[in-house]
Formats: structure tokens, C-alpha cells, sequence
């Protein structure tokens, strides 16, 4: 017999799954929010601290914080894209608000203040987007994973990204149909499209890579050349990827048709950027973001600042007109040669890259003449080499630290605090509404 609670939902989890606590038992419940009060049958029990897995049954009373029915995404309950859809704006930053403080609290900053979270604006706010090809009933389909799976849900439309996004990638699929190409499965290994990533610059300047495995037929190119263009699609490209795994773009992409590279406008600077470049996805809150790790960086026209994990030059450039010298460290060789690019599109010539992994030249970076660091790490964050390399900054020099994962700021912040720093402000950044996903700042001066 199946075991069925009521209670009220008292937390969320990240993939947005309810929390029901009842009987010893914490019980996750895709479909609810905080203050549901809900009836819920038990698929997986659980014990003492342990999570166990419920099924809505019935939500008798809905929770003030849950986003009214007419606003809510047609896709939400297929498409795995917003975990926190279900709640209103202002829910969705305090939910934030209180994660940034936990992660802050576990690192063992002891903070009297709740961190404040910068919202973004309504309407658009992915420029950039990834979309998946599978099959569903025979037929190639295009859209995004189902939550916690890599099962594909059908998309025609995202509110939050620019439209012409799913209308190409729904062009993609049919051409895929009428010339029997199959999308790759990842259970069989067998099939050909894997995904499409697309870039809008806001200025009539996109990109897209379509992402394959194995071979693509020559004609099939031919078309998907004339589709790019149809769209306006300054920089196609097409990259083979013949790996197990989920990463997106494997190996050296190849160009289509159009040119090799798109420019992008933050701040006062213009960006040029390739298939591999890294850029923020929503345009005006990394700027935001962006302006406030510079302004605490401060200005030193006798001083070095470091720019880690500086991608194409998106915070380097800025920091030359700060500093007397800025040095930038990416691993991704395109990106170090955007980088470069960059700096001679905007006039400066007081910066210099360098393509390393940053912990095998920030020991020889680190010197008296060094005042501000900026370190923008993938998920994975810095790593206890690189927060024990920054105890070597002289007292009153500033560190700037942003985070992409609660998790790694909590290990980080941790170890970089052992060698005599202070935080002097954090925020967070709501790069991606609907998601549990964060985007954290860390002002921290060395006493």
C-alpha cells in the first residue's frame, strides 16, 4: 500500500524539488514550492537525515511566493531549464539571498548583514543559448533536457532567450528529417546531431556552432549554410565530436560560412569572440557584475593587476586603464588569441596574456608590484594552490573573487582566508532567472 503525507513544504532544493518534512523523513516533491501545503505519496522513503522522493498528489492549498498560472511557462513542467519557474521573482532572489549566506557562513565568514542580490532585467536574459537534438517518435526533435536526465523535451520557444534561437534550431531538425539525418543517442552511441549553441550580440552580430558526431553529408552542410544565412547568422560553424561524454564543442570547430568571429559591447569596450571564447550569457548584469569587481580593484598607474581566468580580455581590458600593467591568464589558447585581438580592436598596449593553466604561472606572477587580482574560475573554482599563492600579495592589495558555484566559494573563500584577508562586501548576481544557478562577488583586501 502506498503511503501517502499532507504537510507543508518548508525548503527547495537546487533542481527546485519541494521539501516535505514529516515522520523522521525529508522528502522531496518535484511540483511544490515553500508554503505549499500539499498531499504527497512516498515513492522512496527516507530516514533521519536522509532525502527520500515523493509525487505530488494533491496541492490543497497553493503558496503565496508560487507564480500565478497565467504567467507560468508553457514548458515548465517538461523542460528542465528553471528549476525555481514555480516562484515569483522576489521568492526566487531571498531563496538566493539565503544560499549566498549559508555558502558565506560554511566558509566561515561571520557576517552580521544579509549579501544583497542584483536582479536582472525582465524580458530576455539568455544571448546565449545550448539546445539538444533527440528523437521522439521517429522523428528528430530539438530543445532542452528534462530535469535531473538527458532525455530531450520538444522547445519551440524559450521566453528568456532571443527567438530567433529555438525558430533555427527547429529549421535544423526539420532539414535533419527531410535528409535522414539522426540525432546522436547517447545510450546506442549511434546517430549524428548532438546540439547547437547560438550567440546573439544585441548589435546584429550571432553565431552558431552545431555540434556532431561522426560524419556530416555534404549536402546536408550545403543546406544548413543556406538556413544560416536565411537567419542572418554572421558566423556559422560546424564542430566534430566523437566523444562519450556531454561536453558541447570537442576539438577545433570549422567555419561554414561567415566570418570567424562576432563583436560584443560591454561597458566603454568591444569584444571580439570565437566558438570557444567565453562571455557572460546575459549581457547587462555582467556588466553589472563586472563594474563592481573593477571599481573595488581601485587605480595604481604604478601597480600590476592580475586578470585570472580572463577569458577574451572581458575584465583585463578594463583594468589597463586602471593599472600600469595587467596581466591576463586563460587555458583556452582561442581565447588568449581573443584576448589579444581585443586589445589591440580597443588601443591598449599595457596588457599582456598568457596561456597557462593559472597555477603553474601565478607563483612567478605574484611580486611586490602587484595590487589587484580579479579570479573568475570555471565551476570548479580556484583550487587550495591557487588561494595559497594570493597569501603572497602585499598587505593592502585587493582581491576580487566571483563565483559560478556555491560550493567551490565555500572551499575557496575558506583557504584564501587563512592568509590574512578580509571580506569586505559580497553580492550576488542573478545571471540566470528561474534557475538556482549564481553568479557570486567577493571584495576581499589583504591586511
Amino acid at each position: 500500500m502506498p503511503v501517502t503525507l499532507s504537510g507543508l513544504i518548508s525548503g527547495i532544493s537546487e533542481n527546485g524539488c519541494g521539501f516535505l518534512h514529516a515522520r523522521g523523513m525529508n522528502i522531496e516533491v518535484a511540483g511544490t514550492v515553500p508554503g505549499d501545503f500539499a498531499e504527497v505519496e512516498i515513492i522512496v522513503p527516507g530516514r533521519g537525515k536522509r532525502s527520500g522522493k515523493g509525487k505530488l498528489v494533491l496541492l490543497r492549498r497553493s503558496s503565496p511566493e508560487r507564480i500565478p498560472q497565467k504567467e507560468l511557462c508553457p514548458y515548465q513542467a517538461e523542460c528542465g531549464g528553471c528549476a525555481f519557474g514555480l516562484l515569483r521573482e522576489k521568492a526566487q532572489l531571498a531563496l538566493k539571498r539565503d544560499m549566498l549566506g549559508s555558502a558565506l557562513k560554511k566558509a566561515g565568514i561571520k557576517i552580521n548583514w544579509q549579501p544583497q542580490i542584483v536582479p536582472a532585467d525582465p524580458g530576455i536574459t539568455r544571448f546565449k543559448s545550448i539546445r539538444y537534438f533527440g528523437t521522439s517518435e521517429g522523428r528528430v526533435i530539438q530543445g532542452f533536457y528534462h530535469s535531473e536526465s538527458h532525455i530531450v523535451e520538444n522547445v519551440a520557444q524559450c521566453p528568456r532567450e532571443c527567438a530567433w534561437f529555438g525558430a533555427f534550431a527547429s529549421e535544423i531538425a526539420s532539414l535533419a528529417n527531410e535528409n535522414g539525418v539522426r540525432a546522436y543517442d547517447e545510450i546506442s552511441e549511434e546517430g549524428v546531431l548532438r546540439s547547437v549553441m547560438m550567440r546573439d550580440c544585441q548589435n546584429g552580430e550571432t553565431m552558431a556552432v552545431l555540434s556532431y558526431k561522426g560524419r556530416l553529408d555534404e549536402r546536408f552542410v550545403k543546406e544548413l549554410t543556406s538556413l544560416s544565412a536565411r537567419f542572418g547568422v554572421k558566423s556559422f560553424w560546424i564542430a566534430r565530436n566523437d566523444s562519450d561524454g556531454n561536453r558541447v564543442i570537442c576539438g577545433s570547430p570549422e567555419l561554414i560560412s561567415g566570418e570567424r568571429s562576432v563583436k560584443a559591447r560591454l561597458g566603454n569596450f568591444c569584444y571580439s569572440v570565437g566558438p570557444l571564447s567565453f562571455l557572460q550569457v546575459n549581457y547587462p548584469v555582467a556588466e553589472r557584475l563586472y563594474s563592481a569587481a573593477l571599481e573595488w580593484c581601485g587605480r595604481d598607474p604604478d601597480a600590476t593587476a592580475l586578470d585570472l581566468c580572463c577569458g577574451a580580455g572581458a575584465m583585463t581590458l578594463p583594468l589597463s586603464r586602471a593599472f600600469g600593467r595587467v596581466i591576463g591568464v586563460e587555458i583556452i589558447e582561442e581565447a588568449v588569441e581573443a584576448a589579444k585581438t581585443n586589445a589591440m580592436l580597443n588601443g591598449v598596449t599595457n596588457a599582456d596574456f598568457i596561456a597557462s593553466d593559472f597555477n603553474k604561472v601565478l607563483p612567478d606572477l605574484i611580486d611586490d608590484r602587484v595590487r589587484a587580482v580579479i579570479a573568475d574560475p570555471s565551476r570548479r573554482g580556484l583550487g587550495a594552490q591557487c588561494c595559497q599563492c594570493l597569501w603572497k600579495l602585499r598587505s593592502g592589495s585587493r582581491v576580487t573573487l566571483i563565483f559560478c558555484g556555491l560550493k567551490a566559494l565555500e572551499r575557496d573563500l575558506y583557504e584564501v582566508m587563512k592568509g590574512g584577508f578580509i571580506v569586505h562586501d559580497a553580492k550576488g548576481f542573478d545571471m540566470f532567472p528561474g534557475t538556482s544557478g549564481l553568479e557570486s562577488l567577493v571584495l576581499l583586501e589583504k591586511k
